[in-house]
């Protein structure tokens, strides 16, 4: 490894070079991350990389690799950024939502439920997790929010297990949609305007 940065400044790899990957990211963890900075993001050999992609490089020595660069953030910054992704988000939920509705009964629609199913438990751990580090209380519109999600959400776990096809597609094509867009238009914002405040 040639290089190693953090937040952009060159400093001297904190582990030996004949270390692994893994070794590096363990000892930043332990050593450089904090409540008032955590990672942003990593790049390895100048490209971005991911938690698999950490996992597949976590054996590779140090010396195998050109450049490894860590950017730390304000855990309020990289709330906010996760805020402004999860409007994006809860729109794809919402237009795949209502994709899975028009082809209820199919194949196609029951791996689409699946991943919605999967898209609304990652909003809800996001959500706990950006209320969390932004000290979020009581706040009656999230609540609600969250409280007619999980009623959807109970509503079409008991229509896929009942079979009760024409009541599952009005809750994808309509209410939780809806539920989405609502996230997006007014949720997410009010959550953004509590960092401020």
């Amino acid at each position: 490894m040639t290089g190693f940065k953090i937040n952009g400044v060159d400093r001297p790899a904190p582990v030996a070079l004949n270390q692994d990957f893994g070794a590096l990211i363990h000892f930043v963890h332990e050593n450089m991350v904090n409540e008032m900075s955590l990672i942003s993001s990593i790049r390895v050999n100048g490209l971005e990389i991911s938690e698999n992609d950490e996992k597949d490089l976590a054996p590779v020595i140090l010396s195998d690799l050109e450049s490894v660069e860590i950017t730390f953030a304000h855990p309020r910054e990289i709330a906010e950024d996760t805020l402004q992704t999860l409007k994006l988000f809860t729109d794809q939920l919402a237009t795949l939502s209502r994709g899975t509705a028009s082809q209820i009964g199919s194949t196609e629609a029951e791996l689409d439920f699946q991943r919605l199913l999967d898209g609304i438990q990652t909003l809800a751990d996001t959500v706990q997790s950006v209320k969390k580090i932004l000290h979020i209380g009581v706040m009656p519109l999230i609540n609600i929010l969250e409280a007619d999600l999980i009623s959807v959400l109970t509503d079409l776990v008991q229509t896929h297990e009942s079979k009760d096809l024409s009541y599952r597609a009005a809750l994808l094509s309509e209410h939780l949609p809806l539920n989405l867009e609502l996230w997006r238009d007014e949720g997410i914002p009010e959550m953004i305007r509590s960092r401020d405040s």
